[in-house]
C-alpha cells in the first residue's frame, strides 16, 4: 500500500471513532472554571481558591451561555459546594449532569434541550439515588453513562446510570465500611479507612 494512501485510511478511521464535539476547557475569567460544548458554555462561579483544596470546594454557581444569551441553573435544593461535579457535558457533548441537592436527585439532560430545560420548558431524566445518600465524584465514563458516589452511615456505594435508563442506575461497587470514603484505582476501586490505609472490602 502507498504510504500516502495508508496516511489517509488511518487518519479517517482515527476521526470515524472520536466524536465530532468534544468538552473543552476554556479561560474566561474571573470564572473558576469554564468548559465549553459546541456553541454552549458551563461557567463555574464561586470565592477564589485559597488552599489546596479541589476546585469544587470554590464553587457557589452554575451558569450556561447559549448563542443567545446566558441562563442560571438553579436547583432544588442545595448542592453543597465539595459535592459540586465539575464534569457535567458528556464526552461527546450529547448530555448533561445536573444534581439538584447534595442528596439527588441527578438529571440528565439533552444539550440540545439544555436552553428550553433552564426555562422550565423541557423534563429531564431523573436518576434515582439511595435515600439519605450523599452523592460526590460525579462523572461520566462514557458517553451515555454517568457514574457517581453515594455515601450514608458510614458506608460507600458507587452506581453507574445511562442515558437511556435513569430510574436504574447499577451498583457496581459497595464499601459497607469506608470512614474516610472510596478512590478509584487502576483495578477499579478501593474503600479508604484511613488516609494512609486503604483496602479493599
Amino acid at each position: 500500500m502507498r504510504p500516502l494512501l495508508a496516511l489517509l485510511l488511518l487518519t479517517a478511521g482515527c476521526a470515524a471513532t472520536l466524536p465530532a464535539v468534544q468538552p473543552v476547557d476554556v479561560t474566561e475569567a474571573p470564572a473558576l472554571r469554564a468548559t465549553r460544548c459546541g456553541d454552549v458554555t458551563a461557567v463555574f462561579r464561586g470565592s477564589t481558591p485559597d488552599s489546596s483544596a479541589p476546585l469544587s470546594f470554590f464553587v457557589d454557581s452554575l451558569m450556561f451561555r447559549f448563542p443567545d444569551g446566558e441562563r442560571d441553573f438553579r436547583p432544588t435544593g442545595q448542592v453543597a459546594a465539595p459535592h459540586v461535579s465539575l464534569e457535567v457535558f458528556s464526552p461527546d457533548c450529547a448530555f448533561v449532569a445536573l444534581a439538584q441537592d447534595s442528596v439527588g436527585p441527578l438529571h440528565f439532560v439533552k444539550v440540545s434541550e439544555l436552553a428550553a430545560y433552564l426555562d422550565g420548558r423541557a423534563a429531564p431524566g431523573i436518576v434515582k439515588s439511595p435515600a439519605g445518600s450523599i452523592l460526590t465524584d460525579g462523572r461520566w465514563v462514557s458517553p451515555t453513562r454517568f457514574e457517581f458516589f453515594a455515601s450514608c452511615c458510614g458506608g460507600v456505594e458507587v452506581f453507574q446510570a445511562d442515558v437511556a435508563f435513569p430510574a436504574s442506575p447499577q451498583r457496581v461497587f459497595f464499601a459497607p465500611q469506608a470512614p474516610a470514603g472510596v478512590r478509584r484505582t487502576e483495578k477499579g476501586y478501593e474503600a479508604i479507612t484511613s488516609a494512609r490505609s486503604p483496602v479493599a472490602p
